[in-house]
């Protein structure tokens, strides 16, 4: 039964990445963008850190940057400061931050942008920064994990609040 039951489920995921290589190798698709980000992997809270992506099309074809959506579960430990280049429109689309730009990539092309935030509540937050090509309604998704320390990552955790004293010498 157990046999079976794994038979099955393997061979169904077989099939439906079979369709999906045969549909993406008939349908001459051009690749999505490439995307490389520069992310800070911790901060304290308070810090303001910035966020850097360069947004490039590996394409033969011309490809739409449409929006840059940052995932909710994200956002939740952050203030947002500032956009660089500004974003034509700034929305919440189900909940989640989008910055929307219209962007067309030549082949080879790229567009930057910088995201300034403020790390404004401790905990580890992980969430999608999703890149859509308007064209044909696909994205790139990549994932970013910051660490934010509370602000008060020092020794006084440990040993309390007081001052430190002065080290006195044997007499």
């Amino acid at each position: 039964m157990l046999t079976a039951m794994i038979s099955t489920v393997v061979v169904s995921a077989m099939w439906v990445i079979g369709i999906a290589v045969f549909y993406y190798t008939i349908s001459g698709k051009d690749p999505a963008f490439a995307v490389k980000m520069v992310v800070p992997p911790q901060a304290n809270v308070g810090d303001s850190i910035k966020v850097e992506m360069e947004v490039t099309n590996p394409s033969d074809s011309l490809l739409e940057l449409d929006s840059i959506d940052i995932e909710e579960t994200l956002s939740k430990g952050f203030e947002l400061q500032r956009i660089e280049p500004a974003p034509e429109q700034t929305i919440l689309d189900e909940g989640d931050p989008a910055l929307i730009w219209t962007n067309s990539l030549a082949p080879g092309e790229s567009f930057s942008a910088l995201i300034g935030l403020k790390a404004v509540n401790a905990g580890i937050w992980t969430g999608d920064l999703s890149f859509w090509d308007e064209n044909s309604q696909g994205y790139v998704s990549s994932l970013v994990t910051l660490r934010v320390k509370p602000e008060s990552a020092t020794m006084r955790g440990v040993f309390g609040s007081q001052p430190a004293k002065e080290a006195v010498e044997p007499d």
